[in-house]
């Protein structure tokens, strides 16, 4: 089913009433392709602080809030005061998860009676959000919205396809064949 696209010049689209919890793992982006993420990893440098600039926007997407983001590092202070201070931006609760955290989410989700008390695990288990997001919808972030009894915004399959530049790169070529 194709989308229904509104050319609305000086107006910006809704945006959703929805809270969320979202997971900023770059390592995510490959779909677990260790070879591609270690080498993009090699040929940036702080490429992981990249979900710091994502907490600046993620409380004027979901507005239903409240919202809460995993990064990856610690933000800059300065860079939250000016934010939040000199720009007057409403921002989520954030915590740091790691890849290796984040990768060990869903076990650390399934222990139960006898385990030492997680705060990361009991921070999403008590967060209202009803939606469960990321930079992509792995496997990984499927487990964990089950596990949290939360939805995805996008199945794994819809965030594979809407990010592989092969089939967007061939979907223009008969588009422009068609057309020409």
């Amino acid at each position: 089913m194709t989308p229904e696209v509104k050319i609305m010049p000086g107006k910006l689209p809704p945006f959703w009433d929805r809270n969320i919890i979202f997971f900023c793992n770059i390592h995510s982006i490959f779909y677990d392709n260790k070879e591609e993420t270690s080498e993009l990893l090699k040929q940036i440098t702080g490429l992981q602080s990249y979900g710091g600039r994502v907490i600046s926007i993620l409380n004027r997407l979901f507005r239903g809030g409240p919202n809460k983001i995993l990064v990856e590092t610690a933000p800059e202070p300065s860079l939250l005061d000016y934010l939040s201070g000199d720009l007057r931006l409403s921002l989520p609760a954030f915590d740091v998860l790691d890849n290796r955290g984040y990768r060990e989410l869903v076990g650390r989700l399934q222990a139960r009676d006898g385990a030492a008390i997680d705060p990361t695990v009991e921070a999403l288990r008590s967060q209202p959000a009803s939606w469960v997001d990321g930079f992509v919808t792995d496997a990984v972030l499927v487990e964990v919205a089950a596990k949290l009894n939360k939805r995805t915004i996008s199945t794994l399959a819809e965030s594979k396809n809407g990010n592989n530049k092969y089939l967007i790169y061939e979907r223009y070529l008969e588009k422009k064949l068609k057309s020409g």
